[in-house]
């Protein structure tokens, strides 16, 4: 017998799993997650907002699942087996999207809702559509299992890991051609931190000790302001020393916060509202209290490293320790 043909998944059917998604309670969002109220013009609109804020499905069903006395209530048991033939479904959809778009290599989620994105902006009705429910699709998926790549700290493989030793060719060639920016922020009027400070303190030790990194190429600022940070890019941009083929490192532990781009977004069209605004939180966010310190945003960051890149022509490599870091919509080749 024969292989059964692939069954197609339509538009239609998609945006019904995708609808079907509501009957799920959100979760608590991480960090700081920003929701702000905007008026919308139609019911249509307000449900899609609605969807794009929804987090955390798999928590929402797992929590609910648990009675008060510590037993187990299986009364939702039909709703996480519908999410989960929901989930393999629209998965297929994913598949066959990429296959339909024709590109090459294994299914990249990324890369696909770019494609999308740029098809959505040509004025591809089909693609807006596709768009919208793969974009829900993949914030959803991702903020659910975002937890589970985490392992303990007494998993083996912590315990199996080798000590390092510095490399003196590294020291002696690779270290003084780099520059860094290690900036902590603990000291936050609400949700203070305690490690990032500690992260950023550690980093130094570590490009000093281990990498050669001469001192002074090291900029390390504590509980910045955001006029602090953004000065600080800045001073990259500005400073003279750097050369084409020098090494730029900035690191970034503290707050990070999101943002809904439909909320925030001037166009209407879902190929510019799509995704979400990841930001970075300076100590003296929303301070004062009338007309607040904004974040800086992914855009923002995005646009003074690519001056710094143009000025300098140096590498530059950019870690991010804080939630909401994995903006798709912010990337630098350099």
């Amino acid at each position: 017998m024969g292989d059964h043909p692939k069954q197609t998944i339509t538009i239609e059917e998609a945006e019904g799993l995708i609808k079907c998604w509501r009957g799920f309670g959100p979760s608590e969002p991480k960090g700081f997650d920003y929701s702000p109220a905007k008026p919308t013009p139609n019911p249509h609109v307000a449900a899609l907002s609605a969807l794009a804020r929804f987090r955390a499905v798999s928590a929402a069903t797992d929590d609910a699942s648990k009675s008060v006395g510590g037993g187990r209530n299986f009364s939702d048991k039909p709703s996480r087996v519908r999410y989960r033939e929901s989930e393999k479904k629209l998965m297929e959809f994913e598949q066959q999207t990429w296959e339909l778009y024709q590109l090459q290599g294994t299914l990249d989620h990324t890369r696909l809702l770019e494609e999308c994105q740029v098809r959505a902006q040509r004025g591809d009705h089909e693609a807006k559509r596709r768009l919208e429910v793969l974009n829900i699709f993949h914030t959803t998926r991702h903020d659910n299992r975002a937890d589970r790549w985490e392992l303990p700290p007494d998993h083996p493989k912590w315990q199996k890991l080798e000590e390092v030793t510095p490399d003196p060719q590294v020291q002696a060639t690779w270290g003084p051609r780099l520059w860094a920016l290690l900036i902590g922020n603990d000291r936050y009027p609400q949700s203070p931190l305690r490690g990032a400070v500690k992260d950023s303190m550690a980093w130094k030790v570590y490009l000093i000790d281990f990498l050669g990194v001469p001192e002074d190429h090291i900029t390390h600022i504590e509980n910045a302001k955001r006029e602090t940070m953004v000065t600080a890019l800045y001073n990259l941009r500005d400073n003279d020393k750097i050369k084409e083929g020098d090494h730029i490192l900035f690191a970034y532990a503290g707050h990070g916060s999101r943002y809904d781009a439909q909320v925030y977004s001037f166009e209407d069209d879902i190929g510019h509202r799509a995704g979400s605004i990841e930001a970075l939180c300076p100590v003296d966010r929303g301070l004062p209290r009338r007309r607040g310190t904004p974040d800086i945003s992914d855009r923002e960051v995005l646009l003074i490293l690519s001056e710094i890149h143009d000025q300098t022509k140096a590498d530059i490599t950019v870690v991010l320790d804080c939630c909401h870091s994995g903006g798709r919509n912010s990337r630098i080749e350099c």
